[in-house]
């Protein structure tokens, strides 16, 4: 599933904000944003701004990529939250603002496993490693793993992250 920054936005506003607790005081991008730490309900402005931020957050990208993972997880929190009779509307919300290559059923299927998995089971983690500029792209070089981030451009939307990492079994 694919979307853009004004689709995230438009789908956080479809669903009425999101409920979000923040550990961390964040000031967004642009810095005309500011979610402040403990419970928030998000609107998709300030969602994407919590979400982009890496200047101000400790760790930097790291740091941007843990607070991506806690907007997942208060979005499963959510959906979890409000039941399953809430789910075609949000996937009605959703939808206009994604693109797939999953059907329908695939999409009800992903989206029902929210409702199947433990909270307790989902974690957020974030490879700890260095970070560099290689090439005008960030790369991150994870000690202890051969991990590479590869930055790619989808007809006209923002640059997509896809990061890989390989651990090194013994």
């Amino acid at each position: 599933m694919i979307t853009g920054f004004v689709g995230f936005k438009k789908t956080i506003d479809g669903i009425g904000g999101l409920p979000i607790t923040v550990p961390v005081a964040v000031r967004g991008a642009g810095a005309d944003v500011y979610v402040k730490a403990g419970p928030n309900k998000l609107t998709g402005r300030e969602a994407l701004a919590y979400g982009r931020q890496r200047h101000s957050v400790a760790g930097g990208d790291f740091g941007r990529s843990a607070n991506q993972g806690l907007l997942i997880m208060a979005a499963g929190a959510f959906t979890k939250l409000v039941g399953p009779a809430r789910l075609p509307g949000i996937l009605h919300a959703a939808a206009p603002n994604v693109s797939t290559n999953l059907s329908a059923e695939q999409v009800l299927t992903f989206a029902a496993g929210v409702f199947v998995t433990s909270p307790r089971k989902v974690h957020n983690r974030v490879a700890a490693g260095q970070y560099r500029n290689d090439g005008g792209w960030p790369v991150d070089r994870s000690v202890g793993h051969q991990s590479t981030a590869v930055v790619c451009r989808h007809q006209g939307w923002q640059p997509v992250v896809i990061v890989g990492v390989l651990a090194l079994v013994a």
